[in-house]
């Protein structure tokens, strides 16, 4: 064997005492002037053995013989072990990784084409044993089991995982994974199907990636079994939307229509109800005129005077037409963009849960109508698909945006519509929390004869972080604020202050209570209206006198209206996507893209934005962990979502008939949470000397 194994995979140099061959069907070693067909053979011991004079007299009888014997049988002996490492169909044992790791330094001039073919083999075979011993320290191959943890060979490793992947054991999700997908894709590269179908995961991926960075991509796709970027492009081209701030009431019906028919073909369902909500927010601009030479116009200023078509017949009058909106002739610079971003409750596997769905410059903290406008625009889009529900929508809570959540509410609880609108319950904790942390005005926060004491925080060594903020987009900080681990630091602290200590611990327990009664994943509807009620019951009980605690109150009391009358409904299964949050997320996504943008950018950003959206929930990729900013609670978001999608949760008890006034409907399942809540609360806040 060792000389078959030396015959077959060793090059010999032309200037040595013997060659390599084939005799019959076996390799063989033969004397220089042999010319492999047996001339004058001598018939040898074991009939695939032939040797002529020349052979016999070279291996037999010369001086050299036994040097010569000895190096064909070692090198054979070790490229035989490298050929049984190789072709192992069993396990990879420790030994056979120390004959592929020594033959790494043999060299390859002395070996045939298929010796140069066993070394790239081999190579492979060591390679794939280190990153399976890697691997097998993790759970990630965890179910692939062999004898005394060896490594499974790499046939071994197929046959556990195909049936693996073919029956219960491996879930769904797994087996359309985009691990799977790109080997899929590198298939059918490897087999030279020039044009083959690309998996949707793998599409997304690249659409992506060449959203963030078009050099980025290049790296990627150098790299990984990816689409070819010409492809990329003209995917990107013909999925081009209209510009965000420039869409018209048909091309937005359109855009509602398409997404609805993605849901309910997802769930094979053409008459399912689809509830949505419309989230209303506004996020800064870089000041500045800009030029869509695309479209003719001119962008920067704030609406109605947003796209405005350039005015001059030559280069001089245009200039001076830019000049002059630059100047505030032709309206005010926008200072910032409001988005309005439809969520949508119920969302089947590989479906987005929102879409950026319309946009308008403005000054900033403008007061204007676009949120109701909005608001109706959607409500005459469903009218028109049928059984779809428009629920609310959820601004940021500021004083501009408050008149309108008013109107709506009182409109709402007369029966003159069935749409409801507040202020978005993270902004409002928020709000909450700097009300606690920095005082109300003049005095502190007080709640009857006791006060929210800062001092026991810093006492109790809270985090600065945490008492004085710098990131003030991120959600995160308010949950790291109301934690078990602040609550258990103040519980430790010893001080005289009881009565305080208690009123600090309740708020913080009340703002968590409150953040989970909207975003917490598992619990039933009436679980969220009690605890949203009760929290909302202790945070009126503040005192307003000489404090500026009355918007905040006034905020919170208009969200918990809304919260009321949306948890009783068989439609909301996701209270969170009934808020605005999916526009912090946007904003998050935009900024890490590009830092600070202009209108003109911005319109291109919101492309990418959608592919980068569409790939994470249609393409099963995971976005980045970050803890700060608007992105500080987007995987936890993507995450619930993905799971909702899998294994939609229930929704509450009462299912609307969407031609009558929902308020009349909900109003014997909210009236009896208020009622049930605030009778067992009012001893509890009269304990601290809290007037009715």
């Amino acid at each position: 064997m060792n000389l078959s194994a030396y015959g077959r995979y060793r090059a010999v140099p032309s200037d040595s005492d013997y060659k390599v061959g084939m005799c019959g069907p076996y390799y063989n070693v033969f004397a220089r002037e042999c010319n492999l067909n047996g001339a004058q053979p001598r018939d040898t011991k074991y009939p695939a053995h032939y040797s002529c004079v020349k052979c016999h007299d070279l291996f037999k009888n010369s001086k050299r013989k036994k040097k010569i014997t000895q190096g064909i049988n070692n090198s054979g002996s070790k490229l035989i072990h490298v050929e049984i490492a190789c072709r192992k169909r069993m396990d990879l044992t420790p030994t056979d990784y120390k004959t592929l790791n020594d033959f790494k330094n043999y060299s390859k001039q002395h070996l045939s084409e298929d010796g140069l073919q066993l070394y790239d083999q081999s190579e492979s075979e060591r390679r794939y044993y280190e990153n399976m011993v890697h691997l097998m320290k993790s759970k990630a191959t965890s179910s692939v089991k062999t004898k005394n943890d060896f490594v499974p060979s790499k046939d071994d490793f197929i046959a556990q995982f195909t049936p693996l992947y073919n029956q219960e054991k491996l879930k769904p999700t797994d087996q359309q994974n985009l691990v799977v997908s790109l080997a899929q894709a590198f298939v059918a590269k490897a087999n030279g199907y020039r044009n083959a179908a690309i998996d949707t995961k793998v599409l997304n991926l690249s659409l992506a990636l060449h959203a963030y960075s078009p050099k980025t991509y290049k790296f990627a796709a150098a790299n990984l079994p990816l689409v070819s970027e010409r492809h990329v492009r003209c995917v990107s081209s013909k999925r081009r939307e209209p510009a965000i701030i420039h869409r018209t009431v048909d091309e937005l019906t359109d855009t509602v229509t398409n997404h609805i028919k993605l849901i309910r073909d997802g769930y094979k369902d053409q008459s399912m109800r689809v509830a949505v909500s419309v989230g209303v927010d506004a996020t800064v601009l870089v000041k500045g005129v800009q030029v869509l030479h695309g479209e003719g116009v001119l962008t920067g200023l704030a609406c109605p005077n947003h796209w405005l078509e350039i005015q001059g017949d030559n280069a001089d009058e245009i200039t001076k037409f830019i000049n002059e909106c630059r100047d505030g002739k032709h309206g005010v610079l926008a200072g910032e963009i409001k988005f309005a971003i439809l969520s949508f409750q119920q969302t089947p596997i590989g479906v987005p849960p929102y879409l950026i769905f319309s946009g308008v410059p403005q000054t900033i903290n403008e007061n204007n109508s676009f949120a109701s406008d909005i608001l109706t625009t959607v409500t005459k889009a469903a009218d028109m698909i049928g059984n779809v529900a428009v629920l609310n929508d959820s601004t940021d809570g500021v004083s501009c945006e408050v008149k309108s959540n008013y109107d709506q509410i009182g409109k709402y609880l007369t029966g003159e519509t069935n749409q409801l609108s507040f202020p978005d319950p993270n902004h409002n904790v928020k709000n909450y929390r700097y009300q606690e942390i920095g005082g109300s005005g003049f005095v502190p926060a007080v709640i009857g004869n006791f006060i929210f004491d800062v001092m026991l925080l810093k006492m109790a060594g809270v985090p600065r972080e945490l008492l004085r903020i710098d990131d003030f987009a991120s959600d995160a900080i308010v949950l790291r604020l109301a934690s078990h681990s602040t609550v258990g630091k103040l519980l430790d602290l010893e001080t005289a202050d009881v009565g305080n200590k208690i009123v600090t611990i309740v708020s913080l327990t009340c703002m968590r209570i409150r953040s989970s009664a909207v975003n917490a994943p598992k619990l039933s509807w009436n679980e969220r209206a009690t605890m949203h009620w009760a929290s909302t019951l202790w945070c009126l009980s503040y005192q307003t006198q000489n404090s500026t605690r009355l918007p905040n109150k006034r905020n919170m009391l208009l969200e918990a209206i809304a919260v009321l009358f949306l948890c009783p409904r068989d439609d909301v299964v996701q209270l969170r996507r009934a808020t605005s949050e999916a526009n912090e997320h946007t904003y998050g996504m935009l900024r890490q893209i590009l830092r600070e943008f202009t209108v003109e950018q911005l319109i291109y950003l919101v492309n990418k934005v959608n592919k980068i959206t569409k790939a994470i929930y249609e393409g099963g990729l995971v976005p980045p962990v970050n803890d700060k900013g608007y992105q500080a609670t987007l995987d936890e978001y993507v995450k619930i979502v993905k799971e909702a999608s899998a294994k939609m949760p229930k929704g509450g008890p009462v299912e609307v008939d969407l031609s009558s006034p929902a308020v009349n409907q909900l109003w014997d399942n909210v009236r009896r949470i208020m009622n049930t809540t605030s009778s067992k609360l009012r001893p509890f806040l009269k304990l601290f000397g809290v007037v009715e």
